[in-house]
């Protein structure tokens, strides 16, 4: 099974499912990454941080095992512009190039702006496309929780002792966006959390949007 994980911000794909990306990849599918922006410190564009965070990125795939990731360089905070459509063509063009494939993006409903305008782009990609099996909404600490109305998940990933420490390592990877309430912590009381929900000790919750029963 192919898994098109589409996200806002590097970090993004690590701190609401590096468990399952683990698990995908153990199990023999085949994940690509698509990060839509680039990253701005105090609403500005910075390229020093751009390099640090793509190189976390980078390093955090390969602990991941992820196959493949992309870039799509929009302007953070700017999405829900003139660059939504381009925006939307690029996520298109993203799962045509990839195949019948699984989309995992942000909560619709999620805090973070950039969140919002990714999954509404991702929504509206996939409305009419006969490639995507399912379409998924995924759970970002700090940005989900953050919203005034309640994430509730309707799937469960659990994760194995292995799959969680190689999450936790792939967020140590971006030194620059950690902070005392987003780190390796938050990651595992949010695994805990999650597992008491479904009798495991570990797991990444998730949102159904639509799903194909073949």
């Amino acid at each position: 099974m192919k898994h098109l994980f589409v996200v806002a911000h590097y970090d993004d794909e690590v701190f609401s499912c590096g468990g399952t990306i683990s698990k995908m990849i153990k199990a023999g599918d085949e994940v690509r990454v698509l990060v839509i922006c680039r990253p701005a410190v105090n609403h500005k564009f910075d390229q020093a941080e751009m390099d640090a965070r793509h190189s976390a990125h980078v390093k955090a795939m390969y602990i991941l095992g992820a196959q493949s990731s992309f870039r799509a360089n929009f302007i953070d905070e700017k999405l829900f512009g003139e660059s939504f459509v381009f925006m939307i063509d690029h996520i298109e063009d993203a799962i045509k190039d990839f195949g019948y494939c699984n989309v995992w993006t942000h909560w619709d409903k999620d805090f973070n702006q950039d969140h919002r305008a990714v999954a509404e782009g991702a929504e509206i990609a996939v409305r009419r496309m006969s490639g995507v099996k399912s379409l998924i909404h995924i759970e970002v600490p700090s940005a989900t929780e953050s919203s005034p109305r309640a994430f509730e998940p309707t799937l469960y990933v659990a994760l194995s002792p292995e799959d969680l420490e190689n999450k936790c390592e792939a967020i140590k990877c971006y030194t620059t966006a950690l902070s005392s309430y987003r780190d390796v912590g938050t990651a595992h009381v949010y695994a805990r959390f999650r597992g008491r929900a479904i009798n495991q000790q570990n797991a990444e919750a998730f949102k159904i949007v639509r799903m194909i029963d073949e």
